[in-house]
This record gives C-alpha cells, sequence and structure tokens, in this order.
C-alpha cells in the first residue's frame, strides 16, 4: 500500500513537471512572439514617421516660394520632390516623396502629395497621401476698396470687386457687363440701399439654357456683400525678382516713367517684373504717351499716400489672342445666340461659350498691375490683364477699358494660404516612381 502510494505521488510530481515545462515554453514562446511584434511594430512605426516626415517636407517646401506652388500644380517637376531622390538624412530608415497636379477648378487649384518611408533594418514601409488646396491668382480685372467709373469706361471677360462702393455714370452706367460685385453699394443698380434685394440679373429678358439651373450667384450686380475678397500680394518676391531683372526703380517726388517699351509680341513677356518704389507720400507717378510694357508693374507708394495716373493711347498691338473660355459668364445679361454682342463673342448661346480669338490695338499694359495707392485713368488707356489697387480706382470721363486675361490672374503670387482638405494612409509603396 505504501508501495502504491510512492508510485503516485512519482507520478504526479512528474506530471506537474511536465506541465510545468510546457507551461514555461510555451511562455517563453508568447514573450519571444510578443518581443517580435513590438520590434516589428516599432519598425512599422519608424517608417510611418518617415513617411510623415516626407510629407512635411513637401509641404514646407510648396509653401516657402509661390513659384514651387506653380510648378506643382503645372505640373512640372521639382528636383527632390518628384520621386527621383531617396532621402537618408533621417535616422532608422529613408524616405521619397512625389508632388503633382491634383484636380483644379475655376478658383482653386490642388497639389497632390505621396510620401513614403521604409526603415532601415526590416524595410518595413509605410505611404501616406496628402492633398492641398490654394486659391487661384486673380479672378478679377479689377479689384479695389472703391471704385468710380464714368464716360465711356469699358470693363471685359472678367468681373469687377469693390470693397466698398461701386460707383457707375456716363454711357458705363449701361452696360449689363461685367459682373459687378460691391460690399457696398451700387449706383445706379442698387435702388433701395442696403434692404433686399442686392443682387440682380439686369436684364429680364435673359434667357438661359433649357434644362438648366444656374447655380446662386448668376448675377449681373450683388451690392452689400460682406464677402467681397481682398487679395494679399507677396511684395517682398516681386522685389527680389525685379532686383534680379534690372527693373526696380525709386523715386522721391512727382515723375513721368520712363523705359524702353516691351515687345508686344505674342503679348508681350509676361515674366517681366518691374517694382517702382516711392521713398515719400503724397507723389504722383505719371504714364503718359505711346508705350506698352507687360508682365508685372507694380507701383508702391508709402502708405498707399500717391496716385497712378495713365493717360493717352499705349503702343502693344497683337492679334489672335484667345478669349478666355468663361468670357461669357460676365455677359449672361446679355447673351444671346448672335455674334459679336461683346468683344470675341463667337455666338451660339447661351452661353456664347465656343473658342475665340481677339486682335488688340492700342495696349498699355498686358499682366498684372498692382498699386499700393491710388489709380487715376483718362484718355484712351487699355489695359489687358487684372489691377489691383489698396486704395481707389478712378475714371471719371475717360475712355478707360480693362480686358481680363485668366493666364495674368493665375501668374499673380498672392499671399493666399495652401490648405490641407486631405490626409491618409494608403497601400505602402516603394520606390516611388516619377
Amino acid at each position: 500500500m505504501i508501495k502504491n502510494n510512492k508510485g503516485i505521488a512519482l507520478a504526479m510530481v512528474i506530471l506537474i513537471l511536465l506541465v510545468g515545462m510546457i507551461f514555461i515554453s510555451t511562455l517563453v514562446i508568447n514573450l519571444t512572439q510578443d518581443s517580435r511584434a513590438t520590434i516589428k511594430q516599432k519598425r512599422s512605426m519608424t517608417a510611418f514617421h518617415l513617411a510623415e516626415a516626407g510629407a512635411d517636407r513637401a509641404i514646407y517646401k510648396l509653401k516657402s516660394l509661390e513659384q514651387y506652388w506653380n510648378m506643382a500644380s503645372s505640373g512640372t517637376p521639382i528636383t527632390g520632390y518628384n520621386a527621383d531622390i531617396i532621402h537618408t538624412d533621417i535616422e532608422g530608415g529613408s524616405y521619397m516623396m512625389k508632388v503633382f497636379p491634383g484636380t483644379s477648378t475655376e478658383t482653386t487649384t490642388e497639389v497632390v502629395v505621396i510620401a513614403s518611408g521604409m526603415d532601415d533594418m526590416n524595410k518595413e514601409v509605410r505611404t501616406i497621401l496628402v492633398i492641398l488646396q490654394k486659391d487661384k491668382g486673380i479672378p478679377a480685372s479689377i479689384s479695389a476698396p472703391g471704385v468710380t467709373l464714368g464716360g465711356n469706361a469699358d470693363v471685359h471677360w472678367g468681373p469687377m470687386y469693390s470693397r466698398g462702393d461701386l460707383a457707375l455714370s456716363g454711357s458705363v452706367s449701361g452696360n449689363l457687363y461685367p459682373r459687378k460685385w460691391a460690399s457696398g453699394s451700387i449706383t445706379p443698380r442698387d435702388t433701395n440701399a442696403s434692404s433686399e434685394p442686392n443682387e440682380g440679373v439686369g436684364n429680364p429678358g435673359f434667357v438661359q439654357l433649357p434644362g438648366t439651373t444656374w447655380e446662386p450667384g448668376w448675377w449681373e450686380w450683388k451690392s452689400y456683400d460682406p464677402n467681397v475678397p481682398e487679395y494679399d500680394i507677396d511684395l517682398d518676391y516681386y522685389v527680389q525678382v525685379a532686383s534680379a531683372q534690372g527693373k526696380y526703380f525709386t523715386y522721391s517726388s512727382n515723375t513721368n516713367f520712363s523705359d524702353p517699351n516691351d515687345s508686344a509680341a505674342g503679348g508681350g513677356n509676361l515674366n517681366i517684373v518691374r517694382y517702382i518704389k516711392f521713398t515719400t507720400t503724397g507723389k504722383r507717378l505719371t504714364i503718359a504717351g505711346s508705350s506698352f510694357y507687360s508682365g508685372t508693374f507694380i507701383v508702391d507708394f508709402p502708405g498707399g499716400n500717391g496716385t497712378l495716373k495713365l493717360t493717352g493711347t499705349g503702343a502693344g498691338n497683337y492679334n489672335n489672342y484667345p478669349v478666355p473660355d468663361n468670357a461669357w459668364e460676365q455677359y449672361c445679361a446679355i447673351d444671346t445666340s448672335a455674334s459679336g454682342q461683346w468683344p470675341g463673342d463667337p455666338g451660339g448661346g447661351p452661353p456664347s461659350d465656343g473658342a475665340s480669338t481677339y486682335n488688340f490695338s492700342g495696349v498699355k499694359f498686358h499682366g498684372f498691375v498692382y498699386l499700393v495707392g491710388s489709380y487715376d485713368a483718362t484718355g484712351n488707356t487699355l489695359i489687358h490683364g487684372t489691377i489691383i489697387v489698396t486704395k481707389n480706382v478712378s475714371d471719371s470721363g475717360g475712355n478707360t477699358s480693362v480686358f481680363y486675361d485668366p493666364v495674368v490672374g493665375a501668374m499673380v503670387n498672392s499671399e493666399s494660404d495652401i490648405q490641407k482638405i486631405k490626409w491618409e494612409e494608403i497601400l505602402p509603396v516603394w520606390p516611388l516612381t516619377p
């Protein structure tokens, strides 16, 4: 009996030892697997942080200079950001970036950033996609705190923006084009001050396309709207470019500007930048006679206290210049199937949105005119592009004409913010391809 008890005890001890050994082995295996999983997760997080670093670096690059955004949004490769370089400046692995155009609209441009990171040890890869959006340059023919136009002044192909009142008199007051947008009153359209309605088509006989419902805002004029945009221009950028081109001018007294005319062939050279800086307040810069300048023309008066005065017919003549694809929108109050109702009108509307060209004669500026001061024009001044004024625009009795050019508007270096509209992790890709 005693021997049987001893045998049973020995068997129990052996069983307990076997169970313990199995338990310990299982525990060791689990601990090893957990350790490996932890290491793998750590390396995967390293790859993720490398991808994040690549995306942040690309975004910083796009924000550093307007030209980089313009390159990316137009599909021009940026060295180091076109999946052409594997970056190894961060410990633990490497990363790559690729930026390319996204989906753009009439008012915004998009850039897509893809960044991949890979850790050095296990070659774990993580990939991030970011979509960035930025407002397009300038969509208006004229933008100012206040606009006063009289006589035979004429504005085509792009809207007028006023962050105050917009006053029309003389024959220009009867023009049912272009679209007019103001934070204050619009004279003579607005007859009831700030009371509703504060918008109108301007022509009750306007016929829209059958079956088409216009989006809200298809008006010829809209007043007392606080949402009229204001544009911040990157003046430091233009100072640098003008200085590099030898086109930076400084004056301290009233000046009649003189610089050799640009060639008007093809509409001139839009890459030229002239920057005129006044060092004393209350002065006037006059551009008279037969002249033609293209590109960017900036006049900077201290505190905006000064006036740019334009007189006379310009010297720029060029033919077959493309009419903006959406120019017809400015004539929604008058557009019919007939052609020639507005400059470059191909007919066939509404909308008259067919391709057409226009022959320009007597152009004084083709490009972006920016004035830190007030603007005054008389005579037969013709500007092809866009004008932004920090004070007021005035033409009380001349024949000033402004034709909007979206090519110019898109080139303007403004300081509008780049917005991140999408951020997500996507399936890992390594290496990225140009």
